[in-house]
């Protein structure tokens, strides 16, 4: 073979060479800016932030959007007016993790571990980064304790749960001073779930006392929602349905105020007409909790129509009555 073909030889060789290792280099290269874009496309994709309220928004409101008694998360984490809860929430914790008969050293590893795995997701779930200043143990000390505060504070409120009434097709009950008027007589129930309300045979709606605090409607807000979204049971949404349906009116909730079964020093009855009117529920009959004690009460209703539209004609002319002598 001549020297000039081996050479030609020699040089297409090396070409090829050069042109795989180009080629492993462009692919390479592409594959790192795919994985970069898909990085960048998760730490700060808006779909999943929680971002703070901007300062434009919090002009003349500020204590609209600042946590009063008890932090969740990482933005009011450690802030000293908030510390005072930090107890009550290792007390929830210890009940939640005491709940299951088994070692408690097993479940809490079982739960840090998890939770050490979710942490970085946890993380960029924030739209800013002054959370990196909390160190690991206590970002996953934090998650921890929230969490399972929050799961137990639903826990008392919910699960113990109303003795359910759902065996029925009703969703109607008329207000409280129409109740009333017919004969049904209102006693605030001593029961550890507010949601335990009871007809009895006595035509006596007993109904546990609910407290009316600063937090109460953004409270039973997210716990409706937290129903809706999980799909299963309407416990809290049955209830505040039914308390809806029951005060609908400032004299309504004066009535039930009278009884003890709402309990507010901080509240008028008109700002909690005004609070039951705000809060929005919406669901099917089939997942209604009391309607088996709708019908109850309509049942009871229908019999004693005479005393309805006798009551009726007495406050008509007790009206008049008072007009005249005004």
């Amino acid at each position: 073979m001549s020297q000039e073909k081996m050479k030609e030889e020699d040089i297409s060789y090396a070409n090829v060479k050069i042109n795989d290792h180009v080629l492993l280099d462009i692919v390479q290269v592409e594959e790192d800016l795919v994985k970069s874009i898909r990085e960048k496309m998760i730490s700060i994709s808006s779909c999943h932030r929680i971002n703070r309220v901007p300062q434009e928004l919090k002009k003349g409101s500020e204590h609209s959007y600042t946590p009063k008694l008890v932090s969740i998360g990482p933005f009011h984490h450690g802030v000293d007016n908030l510390n005072a809860m930090e107890e009550h929430k290792w007390c929830y914790l210890n009940t939640l993790i005491s709940r299951k008969p088994i070692n408690t050293q097993t479940i809490l590893e079982n739960c840090v571990k998890t939770l050490r795995n979710l942490e970085d997701k946890a993380r960029k779930c924030y739209g800013e980064n002054t959370i990196e200043q909390i160190g690991s143990n206590e970002f996953v000390q934090m998650m921890l304790l929230d969490t399972g505060f929050l799961i137990e504070l639903f826990i008392k409120f919910a699960i113990k749960g109303p003795q359910i009434h759902s065996k029925g097709t009703q969703m109607q009950l008329h207000n409280v001073l129409h109740l009333h008027d017919v004969g049904i007589k209102f006693k605030k129930a001593i029961s550890e779930s507010v949601m335990n309300i009871r007809f009895n045979k006595d035509r006596v709606l007993e109904i546990p006392s609910l407290k009316i605090q600063s937090y109460s409607e953004v409270l039973l807000t997210n716990m409706v929602a937290l129903e809706q979204c999980g799909g299963g049971t309407k416990h809290v949404a049955s209830y505040v349905y039914l308390m809806k349906s029951l005060v609908r009116s400032a004299d309504d909730a004066s009535f039930l105020t009278q009884r003890e079964i709402l309990d507010s020093s901080l509240y008028s009855d008109e700002e909690i007409f005004q609070l039951m009117l705000r809060l929005h529920v919406e669901f099917d009959v089939k997942d209604f909790y009391y309607s088996g004690l709708c019908e109850k009460v309509n049942g009871y209703k229908k019999k004693n129509k005479w005393k309805e539209c006798w009551n009726r004609i007495s406050n008509v002319y007790k009206k008049i009555a008072k007009t005249i002598s005004g």
